[in-house]
């Protein structure tokens, strides 16, 4: 059952991929029906990026478990060191998004919470705005949190490609 496993590790890296991408697609096609041209495109972009970076994690593990695998091979080509790109592409991108959602919320854009109240399904953000939650509390909480939690969900990804490299 375990015998073999770095190649099972980098079969599963694939398939997680064209699953991924099938959602993207799926996703993105609904997005463009219901005439959210930007959002599609935003979609599909930030899709196969977060794909394509997710597919590497999971492929050097495969790599860092099957000594004997050659690691120059295609679009996994030191994969170790494109893991740790990708760690770091996420890890600003998600700091960006949470400042960009903060300080949103801080302004008290309409359209944000409209759009946020949308993705969840309730009116929770409005809520708590009426409830005497300040949005500038809310804000700064989404900065703060979101910036965490990208940074330290980083140091995984990271971890990974470097297990990669030094293999």
């Amino acid at each position: 059952m375990f015998s073999n496993i770095g190649r099972k590790v980098r079969s599963l890296a694939w398939l997680f991929f064209v699953l991924c991408m099938v959602t993207v697609v799926v996703f993105a096609i609904g997005l463009f029906t219901s005439n959210d041209t930007i959002g599609g495109i935003i979609v599909v972009v930030l899709g196969f990026i977060a794909s394509r970076i997710q597919c590497w994690t999971i492929y050097a593990i495969g790599v860092a478990a099957d000594p004997a695998f050659p690691n120059n091979t295609g679009i996994f080509a030191h994969v170790g060191r494109k893991v740790k790109a990708g760690a770091v592409v996420l890890c600003v991108l998600g700091i960006l998004l949470s400042v960009l959602l903060g300080v949103s919320i801080i302004n008290g854009s309409a359209v944000t919470l409209r759009y946020l109240n949308n993705l969840s399904g309730v009116t929770a953000i409005t809520s708590l705005t009426q409830a005497g939650i300040n949005a500038t509390a809310l804000g700064v909480i989404c900065i703060v949190v979101g910036s965490l939690i990208s940074w330290v969900s980083s140091w995984v990804t990271y971890a990974i490609g470097q297990a990669a490299d030094r293999r």
